[in-house]
Formats: C-alpha cells, sequence, structure tokens
C-alpha cells in the first residue's frame, strides 16, 4: 500500500517537475502512512526495506502516467547504490531537518534525494 502512495505522489509530483532545477508549481497529494519521525523509530533494515519500496514507488511513476525523462535524475543519483546507503541519505537528511520529522516519508524521500543528487 505505502508503495502505491509513493507511486501517486511520483506522478503528480512528476507531472508538475518539469526541468530538474524548475518547480513549475504546486502539487496535491495524500498523506503517506510514515512520518519522518516514525521512520527514525525503525530499525535499520526497516529503513532500508521501507526505502527500497519507496524508491520502487518512484521509479514505477510511468505506470501512473509521468514522463520517464522526469525520474532520469533520480534513475542517475541512485545508480549502483544499496537500499542501505538510500536509508543513510534520508536518516542524513531529517537529521538536518528535524522540524521536518511530521512530513511524509515519500514528500520527504523526495527532497533528501533532490539535495543529494541534484547540483
Amino acid at each position: 500500500m505505502k508503495t502505491w502512495i509513493a507511486l501517486l505522489l511520483l506522478a503528480l509530483a512528476s507531472a508538475a517537475w518539469g526541468d530538474v532545477d524548475v518547480f513549475k508549481g504546486p502539487v496535491t497529494y495524500t498523506t503517506g502512512f510514515l512520518s519522518g519521525e516514525k521512520f527514525l523509530k525503525l530499525s535499520e533494515g526497516d529503513q532500508a526495506s521501507y526505502a527500497m519500496g519507496l524508491m520502487d514507488g518512484y521509479l514505477a511513476a510511468p505506470l501512473f502516467g509521468a514522463d520517464q525523462k522526469y525520474l532520469n535524475w533520480i534513475n542517475e543519483c541512485i545508480k549502483g547504490k544499496t537500499t542501505t546507503q538510500i536509508a543513510a541519505i534520508l536518516r542524513k537528511y531529517l537529521d538536518q531537518y528535524p522540524g521536518r520529522w511530521d512530513k511524509s516519508m515519500q514528500v520527504l524521500m523526495f527532497e533528501a534525494f533532490l539535495k543529494a543528487c541534484v547540483p
């Protein structure tokens, strides 16, 4: 179920995202099942599994009509990374922004990877 929500978020975000560094407008999405605070309470193994499912949801966004060109940056970013590394990127982002822990993980992951991967 979490993966489907992640897919929906990415499809909506991708529709509003032109170039990687240009945001074209607000996006409406449904709040996910897990907040940043709850993510940090998971074990490292569960964090890696959750991150894998969420990333799989992002990568499957073309199934919902997202243009593949909007996903190229994230495909390049995660190339060669393990789920443990992906979860570490999320933890690092959350450590830097504790004021955002109440937000949904699908949004926080998107923000974390924008910060980590887009110059």
